[in-house]
C-alpha cells in the first residue's frame, strides 16, 4: 500500500535545515524524519535518533527481502 506524505522543512535554532513528514488524509501526528547534510558538493538526509513507536519492524521483512529489508 502506497502512502501519500506532506513533507516540511524548518530551520533549528542551531542553524541545521529539519525535515519532518505527515501522512495525507490521516490524523497521525507529523514525525521527524531526519536533518540535511552536506558531504563535499553533494546533499543528503541522516537520522540518528531511535523512536520506539515505529512502525516498521525490518525483522518482519527479512524473509522476503534479506538484507534490503533492514537498508531501507
Amino acid at each position: 500500500m502506497a502512502y501519500d506524505f506532506k513533507i516540511r522543512s524548518a530551520v533549528t535554532s542551531t542553524g541545521k535545515t529539519a525535515y519532518y513528514a505527515k501522512v495525507t488524509g490521516l490524523t497521525d501526528p507529523e514525525f521527524f524524519v531526519a536533518y540535511k547534510t552536506k558531504y563535499e558538493q553533494r546533499f543528503g538526509l541522516y537520522n540518528v535518533s531511535v523512536s520506539n513507536n515505529l512502525v516498521y519492524n525490518a525483522a518482519d521483512y527479512v524473509n522476503e527481502f534479506g538484507f534490503w529489508a533492514y537498508f531501507i
